[in-house]
């Protein structure tokens, strides 16, 4: 199993690396926090990639219908000038949505650790409770 970890030398959380042995309490809380602080950032930085890929949308469909409207000939035609027209318009609409759709995978990504973290923590706690059980 992965999940961010606490360097014991600085303190510091977040990196990753195999967990081969049951982080202390104050290990785990530190993981907790850093979880929860990078969820925070995640949903913030929906909230703007969402907009983003709104702002996108928008942008392809009037750029489609404009090119669709100012083209002449036939229907497939100005159907197909449009397309070509409008085609830079959509691939900035699709990317945006792809960078939405990454930004989401990081919160189930994050959510699945937060799930990991707590599981340590029962583990943590169920082990510290038979140690005082011997002891």
């Amino acid at each position: 199993m992965t999940a961010p970890t606490v360097d014991r030398r600085t303190g510091e959380v977040g990196a990753h690396r195999d967990l081969s042995e049951i982080p202390t309490p104050q290990e785990i809380g530190k993981m907790l926090i850093w979880l929860n602080r990078n969820l925070r950032e995640s949903a913030a930085e929906i909230r703007r990639l969402d907009e983003a890929a709104a702002r996108a949308k928008v942008a392809y469909v009037k750029t489609h219908a404009r090119a669709f409207i100012d083209a002449q000939g036939s229907m497939d035609l100005r159907r197909r000038l449009a397309e070509v027209q409008s085609a830079d318009a959509l691939l900035a609409f699709e990317l945006a949505e792809v960078e939405l759709r990454g930004a989401k995978e990081r919160i189930k990504t994050l959510y699945s650790q937060v799930e990991s973290t707590r599981s340590l923590n029962a583990l943590a706690r169920a082990e510290a409770g038979l140690a005082g059980a011997f002891s």
